[in-house]
């Protein structure tokens, strides 16, 4: 996606599907541009909420495992050596 000022009252705005790759362009006002602008940012941080999540539910798996590994003697200092 890429956008630019198109005059002083409206933006061109370059879009290309994440699923397809279709890509089209449309000229839209400056209040159009604002609302999607604003849409982009909560979305954005849906994601990365999202994002952040599934990387604890990970971090605790792989602790679990660890821990696990630990406990039946199954790693020493040698599986950590250069």
């Amino acid at each position: 996606m890429s956008w630019e000022p198109e005059g002083e009252t409206h933006w061109n705005i370059d879009l290309r599907c994440g699923d397809c790759g279709h890509c089209w362009g449309r000229v839209i006002p400056n209040e159009r541009a604002a609302r999607f602008d604003m849409e982009l940012d909560r979305d954005q941080a849906a994601l990365r909420d999202e994002l952040r999540q599934l990387d604890l539910e990970r971090m605790a798996e792989e602790i679990e495992v660890f821990s696990t590994a630990l406990a039946r003697d199954l790693v020493g200092p040698d599986d950590f050596a250069c």
